[in-house]
């Protein structure tokens, strides 16, 4: 699978697995800079991740709740499953995150 631009994408459905657990990227459709999350994190500055997502993984049975400010402030926007691209009124707008089972 490749994008507008000729560029090798992650096979849809290949993400995370265990329970609970939250990838993010850098980019968009699954590019650039990759970390893993498991549990709330109130300041996403903490761990270099603050303002710069753009695109999401959850694992099955999980939701992600991100928060534009810091301490779960501010508007949010509930990502379940697969997020090629974060809509453009959050991209890299993320400061903090919670995780929870659906």
């Amino acid at each position: 699978m490749v994008d507008d631009n000729g560029n090798q994408l992650p096979p849809p459905g290949v993400g995370p697995t265990n329970p609970n657990e939250v990838w993010v990227y850098f980019d968009s459709q699954f590019r650039g800079r990759q970390g893993s999350l498991s549990q709330d994190v109130p300041n996403l500055k903490n761990i270099s991740w603050d303002d710069c997502i753009s695109s999401i993984r959850v694992s099955p049975g999980t939701v992600a709740e991100f928060y534009e400010h810091p301490n779960f402030g501010g508007r949010s926007f509930r990502a379940q499953g697969d997020v090629l691209s974060v809509p453009s009124e959050f991209n890299d707008k993320f400061s903090s995150v919670r995780i929870y089972r659906a």
